[in-house]
């Protein structure tokens, strides 16, 4: 019977719904005159401010001139309805602004391998999605709006199913229009008198003596009665809480499933208000039970060994907007697929381009020196790890890993120096002797030993040791640079 309209944030805060307000449906006629104005007189003055700009009328030149000062210039729109009619008047309407116009389906909230079937209701997926965002899984909705209806999930986020059935309004007015002796109620009235029930403890008798009393005791005491046994069947599907505290996982996994321990039931709709209190223990205090109600099996008791206390086995729990959560959450799944298709592109792109360093030859300098007395050592790329950065492996076995800064110095200084120039000892050549050439007739003459041989010392090895070690000592060692030398190698 209306239109439910939320302002929601943007993506840097979940798109979480800020602001809630309501407006009576669209007709043709809104449609007839300027479209500014008719958008303008369904805004609240914030969300007003926002399209239009502060205090300024609705125009389409207005309009434009606040989109260009906006981070994000055009609006996105998103409508989750099964009214045609309304999606055209709405889709008509945002026309004459800056926006894009999207119209949710059911897919956005639950595919196919999550347990939707064909021609599920969109509005039913929306508000189950929306209770598993605010409480976890596994779920259970009622809305109350033109239907009642009940839509639940699993323990692993998926659809279970739910059932569908005729509304507060429809069920009273179905009662009017289609006898000749009963009376139609009017919503005010069941209102009014589900008020006086609560706050007078006057619950609607079981055994009415009125007939607009016993047509409400009727239909109130037939959806409590329902609604109880859609949970007690829902918990024994889904297992009470206590089974999932046993399995609660603390692995802080940022994409499993959000778990809703306390069995939390959400109830939402025009008529929610009155449907979360009918599903409280004892009805609510709306209708009248009996001392052996099944409210009886509300709570359950601790288990042996342990203290004997009494505690809720599943909580109800009322959320108006809960439809705009679905919203919230249907969206930002739909930015983390992006976010994560986007990164493993990123990161398949970044291994291709880390695996174009492989191989190539890098130099670094280090405090140290090598057998040359060079402080340049050289290396090649051999390997790539995502924390630790590439692992270079240096010409005399060394390893260390790299991060990506450094490497790109390493890389430039070795474009600079290239390889080490191979460096070959000098030493002195050693001339070989050549045999004296002597006639033949002639033999080379022996040496004459001294008449003193055998009793003169000759030097000791350490005797000239230590004169070499006294000319060294008295002369700086930087002062023998330059100087020619020359080594007798044969004696």
């Amino acid at each position: 019977s209306h239109l439910h309209w939320a302002f929601h944030n943007g993506v840097k805060n979940d798109v979480n719904p800020a602001l809630f307000w309501r407006t009576p449906l669209l007709i043709h006629e809104d449609l007839e005159g300027p479209l500014v104005e008719t958008l303008s007189r369904h805004l609240p003055q914030f969300a007003h401010d926002y399209i239009f700009g502060s205090s300024s009328p609705p125009s389409q030149e207005a309009a434009q001139l606040a989109s260009s000062s906006r981070d994000v210039p055009r609006l996105g729109v998103y409508i989750v309805s099964s009214n045609s009619d309304q999606i055209g008047y709405l889709s008509r309407l945002w026309s004459c602004v800056p926006s894009r116009v999207f119209q949710m389906k059911g897919d956005d909230f639950f595919t196919k391998d999550q347990g939707r079937y064909d021609r599920m209701g969109v509005d039913r997926l929306a508000v189950l999605r929306g209770a598993a965002e605010i409480h976890g899984f596994p779920a259970l909705v009622f809305d109350g709006g033109t239907a009642t209806t009940y839509t639940a999930a699993d323990a692993t986020g998926k659809v279970l199913g739910g059932g569908i059935g005729p509304g507060l309004r429809l069920k009273f007015k179905a009662l009017g229009d289609r006898t000749d002796a009963l009376p139609n109620i009017a919503p005010e009235e069941v209102l009014r008198r589900v008020a006086e029930a609560v706050e007078k403890r006057k619950p609607l008798p079981t055994f009415a003596r009125d007939t607009k009393e016993a047509i409400m005791v009727d239909v109130l005491g037939e959806l409590a009665l329902k609604g109880r046994d859609v949970i007690e069947r829902w918990l024994e599907v889904v297992g009470p809480s206590e089974v999932e505290e046993a399995k609660k996982d603390d692995s802080g996994d940022s994409d499993a499933l959000k778990k809703n321990f306390d069995r939390a039931v959400l109830v939402t709709g025009g008529d929610g208000d009155i449907l979360a209190q009918l599903l409280q223990p004892n009805r609510g205090g709306i209708v009248e039970v009996s001392a052996g109600d099944l409210s009886s099996s509300d709570t359950k008791t601790a288990g042996k060994g342990k203290a004997k206390t009494a505690t809720p086995k599943f909580q109800i729990m009322h959320s108006k907007h809960l439809i705009h959560y679905g919203i919230s959450s249907a969206i930002m799944n739909q930015v983390r697929k992006r976010r994560k298709a986007s990164e493993a592109k990123a990161k398949v792109q970044k291994e291709d381009e880390n695996q174009k360093f492989m191989g190539q030859r890098v130099a670094k300098i280090f405090a140290v020196e090598d057998d040359d007395g060079d402080n340049v050592f050289r290396g090649s790329i051999v390997g790539f790890h995502k924390t630790n950065g590439f692992l270079v492996k240096y010409d005399d076995g060394d390893k260390e890993h790299v991060l990506a800064e450094e490497l790109q110095g390493m890389l430039k200084l070795y474009r600079d120096n290239g390889e080490k120039e191979k460096k070959t000892r000098k030493t002195p050549a050693k001339v070989k002797q050549q045999p004296e050439k002597t006639p033949p007739s002639r033999k080379r003459a022996e040496p004459t030993p001294s008449p003193s041989a055998g009793k003169a010392k000759s030097p000791a090895p350490a005797a000239k040791k230590a004169k070499k070690a006294i000319v060294i000592k008295g002369k700086e060692a930087t002062e023998y640079i330059t100087d020619r030398v020359a080594k007798d190698f044969d004696g």
